[in-house]
């Protein structure tokens, strides 16, 4: 139920935003089952360069939806990637360069799955609109990583909270 639904919502915006971390270690297509002949534009925030070192991800290989690639580190300008692939180089590490860009190129909806860094760095811009979380009722303990702890509180409003086969979807918008 909760694949379903994730897969729904990816189909819903023009782009989904994930870091460098998510993409090294869980090696997503980030595709969607819902069929469009338009598929979200998978956008990775990858300052340092990393995936240079790992180019043989499915988002940089499948050549299945377009990639853009935001980066600081102009060796991923690299002509080994696979011709959906699009490396930007960013001139500072403020995410609002990378927000300019997307506006720019009429990106009007993202999709962000990224993990805590780039979950921080999206809502202290200020960028985000509305909030998606989905909570297992697992506790990782040490093995875990974090979840997102952001710099100030966040109230949402409209809020919705789905039980999906245990796991628990709350969803709202951000009350600015």
């Amino acid at each position: 139920a909760v694949y379903d639904l994730v897969h729904r919502e990816r189909a819903k915006y023009q782009a989904i935003m994930i870091g460098s971390t998510t993409a090294i270690v869980d090696n997503p297509s980030l595709l969607t089952t819902v069929k469009s002949d338009y598929p979200p534009i998978r956008l990775v925030i990858d300052r340092r360069g990393r995936l240079f070192d790992h180019l043989n991800l499915k988002l940089l290989t499948d050549q299945k939806a377009p990639t853009w690639i935001f980066t600081q580190n102009p060796k991923l300008a690299d002509p080994k990637l696979a011709a959906n692939v699009k490396v930007i180089e960013l001139q500072t590490s403020d995410f609002t360069e990378v927000v300019n860009y997307l506006t720019e190129n009429e990106i009007q909806s993202v999709y962000v799955e990224g993990g805590p860094t780039l979950s921080r760095a999206v809502i202290k811009s200020r960028f985000a609109t509305d909030f998606i979380e989905y909570l297992n009722p697992q506790f990782l303990g040490k093995n875990g990583q974090s979840a997102l702890v952001p710099d100030q509180n966040i109230e949402l409003k409209n809020l919705e909270i789905e039980n999906l086969a245990g796991n628990l979807r709350i969803a709202g918008e951000i009350n600015v």
